[in-house]
């Protein structure tokens, strides 16, 4: 064999030895992983506001049912306080993650935290007022609920960096305060009124058959047909 033909064979080797290896410790890794994690439920009374408190991760999903699922991490350590229920709001700390269940909520309010995803939900009307962190809202699409379009209100007040993403809604009014903070709206809008301040940004689909927008100077308006935005 030709020494050529002999270094090819053997960098051919190399790296099929080499893929084999990384998927191995791959799935290794992910076996290992999913040993090192558990749940438990707790039942929650009702509630129709939601705290998501600083450095808070959370996931709400519509049901008919109200519980919360707490992911726990071994080895990992676990506050003291995790949540509490007050009058109609739960507060939920900072902790492991938080798998919330219930049937409808009117506000979510975020205090700098790191994760809030809300699926599935069509209330009749929303208030969102988050400070930093990230707000996902329908972005999940579950078989087991089919969003049926209905028109709702949302009212949105996002500070100091929060970034926020609306999908699979159909709103009648969606109503905009934004003091340095990213909003993106994927939804059709009958009327879109909107304050940008302060280094905002708002980017839209073009699907609002009205819209206001009053901004400052160093705040931004990106309005186009495509499904995704330029500065995500």
């Amino acid at each position: 064999m030709k020494t050529s033909n002999i270094i090819i064979t053997a960098f051919a080797i190399l790296i099929v030895g080499g893929m084999l290896f990384l998927f191995a410790d791959s799935k290794k890794h992910k076996e290992e992983e999913k040993n090192n994690i558990s749940y438990k439920e707790y039942p929650l009374p009702s509630f129709k506001v939601i705290v998501a408190e600083e450095a808070s991760d959370i996931h709400v999903d519509r049901s008919d049912s109200t519980v919360m699922r707490i992911e726990y991490i071994k080895g990992g350590k676990v506050p003291a306080k995790l949540y509490e229920v007050i009058n109609d709001t739960l507060y939920v700390y900072y902790g492991p993650r938080a798998f919330i269940k219930c049937k409808q909520i009117s506000q979510i309010i975020g205090k700098n935290h790191l994760w809030i995803n809300v699926s599935n939900f069509e209330p009749d009307s929303l208030t969102v007022k988050v400070t930093g962190g990230r707000f996902i809202y329908n972005s999940d699409q579950a078989k087991k609920y089919t969003i049926n379009k209905k028109n709702y209100n949302v009212s949105i007040i996002a500070n100091d960096s929060a970034f926020i993403d609306l999908n699979n809604s159909r709103f009648r009014n969606l109503t905009i305060k934004s003091n340095n903070a990213f909003v993106n709206n994927y939804c059709e809008t009958k009327h879109l009124n909107g304050t940008l301040i302060n280094k905002s940004k708002l980017y839209s689909k073009d699907k609002n058959e009205a819209m206001v927008i009053e901004k400052d100077t160093t705040s931004t308006i990106s309005i186009d047909n495509n499904d995704y935005s330029a500065n995500r």
